[in-house]
């Protein structure tokens, strides 16, 4: 949460309300005040604070001043025991939530893989829009570190499909022609086929040109996934047309082609088929450019 509240933004976000008012009842001085900041933080994040300075002092402030309480009362509520946990309970099913379960990760975490990371992989992003699914499901969400695993699982489970599915796409001969790439600095000029042409991994990288989407290429006319003409780093590699899974948009593309440039050849070699052969992993140019 931020720390810094414009004297609007505690207005509209931080005002208590009738209902609010309702659910504080006879409660007075530190647990009024520690009530009120668990039940308008739970409304504003879907969650609970995880630690008592978690809640900025001018939103305690401004709370305080509200309920009729001394700001500096707030230190002495309870941050465990029966108390809060009664409170938290209290609140929850005042607004007609739940304590969320493994089953309900797995289920968010499984929305995000079809519903989310098809056209979105930036972390902040991801983690908003977690947040806003539990609250959606009317679910207090998890705190701020499991979520992130969530979103790792998430992100992991997606790439795996993937590069599973672009691989089952690719036919044995781009497969091979991929690795020979790798393999390339291993083998003499003389061991190729006649009339094979053959693009190192060297020579792909000995001009890499500017960090960018779009590299060198050596090029030749062809299409991309989606039917566009590009232009792909060699023929040999027989990429077919609209190899690509649908399950990923171009932004997606982008964001793992960006990956390629910094990993090295040999770093290849410790990850299975299904992702050595895939965007993520190859030289600069072998995505949808």
């Amino acid at each position: 949460m931020k720390r810094q509240w414009a004297n609007e933004e505690l207005v509209e976000h931080w005002s208590l309300d009738a209902e609010d008012r309702t659910l504080l009842g006879n409660k007075t001085g530190a647990t009024r005040l520690g009530f009120a900041v668990l039940l308008k933080f739970f409304r504003q994040e879907g969650r609970f604070p995880q630690y008592k300075h978690e809640v900025p002092g001018i939103v305690i402030t401004y709370l305080a001043t509200q309920v009729g309480v001394a700001p500096e009362a707030y230190l002495q509520y309870a941050w465990q025991g029966r108390t809060i946990e009664y409170h938290r309970a209290q609140i929850r099913e005042a607004l007609g939530f739940r304590e969320s379960t493994v089953a309900d990760a797995e289920e968010v975490t499984a929305w995000l893989v079809e519903q989310v990371l098809p056209r979105e992989h930036h972390e902040e992003r991801l983690r908003d829009m977690a947040y806003q699914r539990f609250r959606a499901l009317h679910l207090e969400a998890p705190t701020p570190a499991r979520i992130t695993r969530l979103i790792r699982s998430a992100r992991h489970t997606f790439e795996q499909r993937l590069y599973e599915t672009t691989l089952a796409r690719l036919p044995k001969e781009t497969q091979t022609a991929l690795d020979a790439l790798l393999d390339a600095e291993e083998h003499d000029e003389g061991e190729h086929d006649e009339g094979v042409q053959v693009v190192t991994l060297q020579e792909l990288r000995m001009d890499p040109g500017r960090g960018a989407w779009r590299p060198c290429y050596k090029r030749w006319p062809s299409s991309d996934a989606f039917g566009n003409s590009i232009s792909l780093p060699t023929s040999s590699l027989a990429l077919p047309t609209k190899c690509w899974p649908s399950i990923a948009t171009v932004p997606a593309w982008k964001s793992h082609h960006a990956c390629a440039p910094t990993t090295p050849p040999s770093a290849s070699r410790i990850f299975p088929p299904s992702v050595c052969c895939a965007p993520r992993r190859l030289p600069m140019g072998w995505s949808i450019c």
